[in-house]
């Protein structure tokens, strides 16, 4: 999640970028992997991502409080596409 989609979308962009090592996306944003998610696996999907900016959706995280979200099943643990 990010308050712009620029932010957003420039957080996807590093994910994506095959200069970044794993671990050094992993020291960057505190991740790790688990038993149903991967960093290496998530990269190669949003590599795949032609247009990277079509995933942004609004996303109200609190009354009143308005950000964005990155709707794709390599970020978000549980969509509810429906």
């Amino acid at each position: 999640m990010a308050f712009d989609q620029k932010t957003l979308v420039d957080r996807i962009r590093t994910l994506r970028d095959e200069g970044n090592s794993d671990e050094q996306i992993r020291g960057r944003y505190d991740l790790r992997d688990v038993s149903y998610w991967s960093l290496s696996e998530a990269r190669k999907e949003l590599r795949a991502i032609d247009n990277v900016a079509s995933n942004v959706r609004p996303y109200c995280y609190r009354p009143f409080d308005d950000r964005f979200v990155y709707y794709h099943r390599a970020v978000c643990e549980r969509l509810r596409e429906e």
